[in-house]
């Protein structure tokens, strides 16, 4: 590797290879060679763990390679060489999770004054990696407690790579590369901690970061790995491994506070800046690590816990809420008094003060059984709740507390790892972990009778509990194991493995089960002729939708079932010394396994001559594996590959089909449920419960011709170290290319049974006009498509000046995919998306691509008072918004009938934008018109269907800051400190700065109301009503400054 004028240049070559997910090990891998640049064999290398007194001892081929596999992170290292033909000695090593660090010694003969030690301070070049392939990062212990932690989330941290994106919306979800959060995988000490099943937005199995931040070693960020190892993921990677207990005993402490008078103001453009809500937050935790046998047995425990209150996002017109929904406290007091007073039910108020509660623990054991064996063992548990808002609030609409529902998620897993080495050639593997999650949605103030939806004056009113916390409660147990070994052969490292996970799932889903009423207005030209206030004080509602058990117990409706998946890999590393260049050729090979399956439905069947008992069981995927790392150039390093990729997919829209089979879940039919009249929200009407029938229900089904979803990625990347006089430069620039061979889309079967006909713009309209005894009904498919793409570019520089450290990075995302996968239920996926035909979906731009972003990292540390250092740290990022589309709607000028379990009447359709006034495709109602279109400046796609999301979100603004203070401790060797965070600087320096905005769910706003005339074959345009959605929504929270001071205490 020729890399010029930095000590150790010629004789060691400092490098990450081969990025693994779930891996919790490093290792050290290299070549020797004499003083003369023969190849040294038999030279024995004693590499030991400083802390822990941890011994690795192996010899050199007669290659002159060697390898030593499964050490602890972390350091320091001593690397002793020794051999008849001189001695080498490397002091302060430091080793990376998941990582190969590469060491290409030259020996040299002892001399009278000893063997010479060569203390490795640190490389000039962190990001020039000598043996990296693919694109990844990582962050060690030091790294993880610099950064601003407002939320002690590991998010907080891994945000530094340019690639990772954590959006603004209320979970904090995370987007790399431009791919659906829910497609990231997280490992923890080998554990799958992302969410299995995939009701989670944040990408965790709890509420919050399932892990205490204090425990926490390194992270590494892996997004396009080319080592077989890798599998799980389409989006990135995440592996975390926690702190070990070491022979000297370290303990810690923290305290950390935050109130409503440690923050700023908050107010939307336009609307007055209020305090926000009455709040607390405080956060405690503390860890101990030590040995309970010296040198032999070592145990690290930590522990974490925060209280804090809810925070009402939507209030009353008018209300000192964040966001005034239309809807006046004079219509909810009205809707309160007529639900009390008629129908014996109290309906709630929109602010809610319930507290949210997050509970970890994580406690670990390592065993230095000899020299050639170490296991370790961690055990975690983690409790945690959050205050979901069920129907949720915009614009238009305010849910009552009634609707809101307490998420209680609780996770407990263990791990255990067996490292050994069998010869100076061959070690192994072996992993066993175990992980239960079990969520319980319950609603907020009891779940008695079912969702109520009354239409005011001013806008809709929600109250009563959500429609889909009816009947919800969900555990899965997911089994790990794995066996790999490594073979060196040579100059090749020959890896191998087996894993197999079996994921355990109980889901009780049943939606509706207890009554959702619907009293809408009924509006003719415009003009509400029926209002639904009047229909709730007389008792008889506009719609009604009831589905349970045909037993009428819910939970006869539950689904249990179990998934399986088997990987093999095998992989050559292949080591070119004379060519300064490494290649990696590999293949990994998943199966999955299914003894379950949904039960068969033969009316479904009968309708579409497709069976519904799809389970993936047999379906399979090769994926082959290729990297490289040239390291020929001076202060250069070419890298890259090519590999397939499969997984991250939710497991959920799998599960679909078990819940959903249309056998014990049945719907209640319109003619049933129309009409309700003397309506008891306590009792669903005998005629209802009397009208479902066996085996005639609505089936979510998988494609019997369904393929392993998967996507091929291609990188190519250039690392640069720059020397100046401003200072030693790693400069890094990355290009990621991906080819969606193989994605996900969901299809309406029933509406094949409809009349199509050919719109003015060349869609199909589907006439909602059904044949002589056909209910309407829906039956979704889960199938495969094809067309998604991406191209991704990165650039990062970082230095160090003395105290002051330097991390600055950029990337550029162009992502098009064919649909989001944004929820959990087949229906939602179908229809709640900005489409053309959705029966039909075509590649657009994705609704995660965040077309630019700009990070950096500050960090200065310094000892103005002597043995204690004073740390600063700034982060900042400067990001575009995510896209949404302009739409027309309803959905059923397109086919649509808006009784079809939920998947129609949307206004998520993409428009025809006429050519101009004169159009002979369209006409206009009422005051819209063309100039409408101008002004919104779509007349650019005159004469065509708009794209999707063409359109973007405002930009966001983040500056965050870090101050600590170590101070002295009560004993030598002790220090405490003190520190302040605060989020979102820029707001505290310029209160109109630092907003931050969501692009809201579903990701569309309406620009018309849309009708079809058959006879004209014409599209008639009008102003879109009132009840619209708003792409963007103001984040309060996440808009105004907020401190929090904490206290820390070490040793």
């Amino acid at each position: 590797m020729k890399i010029k004028n930095i000590a150790l240049a010629v004789t060691l070559a400092l490098g990450v290879s081969n990025a693994a997910l779930a891996d919790t090990a490093s290792s050290i891998r290299g070549n020797i060679v004499t003083q003369e640049g023969q190849t040294a064999s038999n030279a024995r290398v004693d590499i030991l763990h400083v802390p822990s007194n941890t011994r690795s001892v192996t010899t050199s081929n007669e290659s002159g390679s060697f390898v030593s596999s499964g050490l602890r992170v972390g350091g320091p290292y001593i690397i002793t060489i020794t051999s008849a033909e001189g001695t080498r000695v490397y002091d302060n090593i430091f080793l990376s999770l998941g990582e190969t660090f590469r060491l290409n010694a030259q020996l040299e003969p002892e001399v009278e004054q000893g063997v010479e030690r060569i203390a490795v301070t640190g490389s000039a070049m962190s990001l020039l990696n000598a043996g990296k392939m693919g694109t990844s990062t990582t962050f060690n212990a030091s790294q993880i407690n610099s950064m601003p932690l407002f939320d002690r989330d590991l998010k907080d941290v891994v945000r530094q790579d340019p690639l990772v994106v954590v959006l603004g919306d209320a979970t904090s979800s995370m987007s790399v590369a431009g791919a659906n959060p829910r497609y990231n995988s997280l490992t923890v000490d080998g554990v799958r901690q992302d969410d299995d099943f995939g009701l989670n937005d944040n990408g965790y199995p709890t509420q919050r970061s399932p892990i205490p931040l204090s425990a926490l070693d390194q992270i590494t960020v892996s997004t396009a790995p080319f080592n077989v190892k890798s599998g799980g993921f389409t989006g990135a990677g995440i592996n975390a491994v926690t702190k070990s207990g070491t022979n000297e005993l370290k303990g810690s402490f923290f305290y950390e506070y935050m109130d409503q008078s440690l923050s700023g103001k908050s107010g939307a453009p336009g609307r007055e800046k209020v305090e926000l809500l009455d709040f607390n937050r405080k956060v405690w935790g503390a860890s101990l690590g030590g040995a309970l046998v010296e040198d032999k047995l070592f145990f690290f425990v930590a522990y974490e816990d925060l209280v804090e209150p809810y925070n009402t996002l939507w209030g009353a017109a008018g209300s000192s809420a964040p966001n005034s929904a239309s809807v006046t406290q004079s219509d909810i007091d009205e809707v309160a008094r007529i639900a009390r007073e008629v129908y014996g039910v109290e309906a709630g108020q929109w602010n809610v003060a319930d507290d949210l509660e997050d509970k970890k623990l994580l406690a670990k054991l390592d065993w230095n059984i000899n020299d050639d064996h170490r296991a370790s063992f961690t055990y975690q548990k983690t409790e945690s709740n959050a205050i979901n808002t069920g129907a949720g609030s915009r614009a238009t609409q305010i849910a009552l507390d009634t609707n809101f529902y307490n998420n209680q998620q609780d996770l407990e897993a263990f791990a255990g790892h067996l490292y050994s080495v069998w010869s100076d050639s061959f070690s192994t593997e072996v992993k066993v972990a175990w992980k239960e999650v079990e969520v319980g949605q319950n609603p907020l103030r009891g779940n008695t009778y079912g969702q109520v939806q009354v239409d005011t004056p001013s806008g809709r009113v929600i109250f009563g509990p959500d429609t889909f916390r009816h009947a919800n409660e969900l555990t899965n147990d997911l089994f790990q194991l794995r066996l790999a070994g490594e073979y060196l052969f040579e100059d090749h490292t020959i890896s191998f493995g087996w894993e197999h996970e079996k994921l355990d799932v109980y889901n009780l889903f049943v939606s509706n089960s207890k009554g959702t009423w619907q009293f809408h207005d009924t509006v003719v030209d415009g003009v509400v002729t029926v209002s639904g206030l009047d229909r709730f004080l007389q008792q008889t509602s506009s719609g009604f939708s009831y589905q349970n058990a045909y037993t009428l117990n819910p939970v006869d409706a539950a689904a249990a079932f179990k998934f399986g998946t088997d990987a093999f890999y095998l992989q050559d590393s292949w080591d070119l010394f004379d060519y300064d260049l490494t290649l990696d050729f590999g293949l990994r090979y998943e199966r999955y396994n299914s003894d379950s399956e949904p039960r068969l439905n033969e009316n479904f069947v009968e309708r579409y001559d497709i069976v519904n008992t799809e389970n993936m069981d047999g379906k399979d995927l090769l994926m082959p594996r290729f990297g490289f790392n040239w390291r020929g150039l001076d202060n250069t390093i070419i890298r890259g590959g090519i590999g397939r990729f499969s997984g991250g997919r939710p497991n959920v829209w799998l599960a679909n089909g078990f819940s959903n089979d249309g056998i014990i879940l049945v719907q209640a039919p319109g003619s049933a449920t129309a009409n309700q009249t003397d309506i008891d929200f306590t009792n669903i009407p005998d005629s209802v419960t009397e009208s479902l029938v066996p085996g005639d229900g609505n089936v979510n089904a998988i494609d019997p011709n369904f393929k392993l979803p998967s996507e091929w990625k291609y990188n190519l990347a250039v690392d640069y170290l720059l020397q100046s006089d401003f200072g030693n430069w790693d400069l890094t620039a990355e290009y990621i290319h991906s080819n969606k061979d193989r994605d996900v889309i969901w299809k309406d079967l029933h509406r094949e049974n409809y009349e199509v006909v050919t719109g003015p713009d060349g869609r199909n309209i589907y006439t909602g006009v059904l044949a002589a005894g056909v209910p309407n009904r829906n039956d979704i498919l889960f199938v495969n498509g094809a067309g998604g793409r991406s191209n991704v570019y990165a650039f990062g520089a970082a230095t160090k000046f003395d105290d002051l450290s330097i991390r600055f990075g950029y990337a550029h995302q162009n992502v098009k995919d064919l649909s989001s996968g944004t929820s959990a239920q087949a229906a939602s996926n179908f229809s709640r998306y900005a489409a053309v035909d959705r029966n039909a979906s075509t590649v657009g731009t994705a609704g995660y691509e965040i077309k630019h972003r700009f990070n950096f990292t500050l960090t200065y540390s310094h000892e103005f008072f002597a043995g204690y250092n004073s740390n600063f740290t700034l982060y900042g990022e400067r990001r575009s918004g995510r896209p949404y589309s302009w739409t027309v709607g309803p959905g059923r000028a397109f086919g649509d009938n808006g009784s079809n379990g939920g998947t129609d009447d949307r206004n998520g359709y993409l428009p025809y934008i006429p050519t101009g006034p004169d159009d002979a495709n369209v006409r206009y109602s009422g005051d819209f018109g063309w100039d409408d279109f101008v002004a919104a400046g779509l007349d650019k796609y005159a004469g065509q269907i708009m794209p999707r999301n063409t359109e973007s979100g405002r930009y966001t603004n983040t500056l965050d800051f870090k101050f600590e203070q170590e101070t002295p401790g009560f004993m030598d060797g002790h220090k405490g400190s003190f520190y302040i965070e605060i989020k979102n600087l820029l707001n505290m320096i310029d209160s109109s700065a630092g907003r931050v905005y969501e692009t809201a769910f579903p990701g569309y706003q309406r620009i018309a109301d849309v009708a079809y005339d058959a006879d004209a074959n014409q599209y008639v345009y009008s102003a879109p009503t009132a009840r619209t959605e708003v792409p963007q929504t103001f984040r309060n929270i996440e808009s105004a400054w907020r401190m929090k001071i904490g206290v820390s205490y070490k040793f």
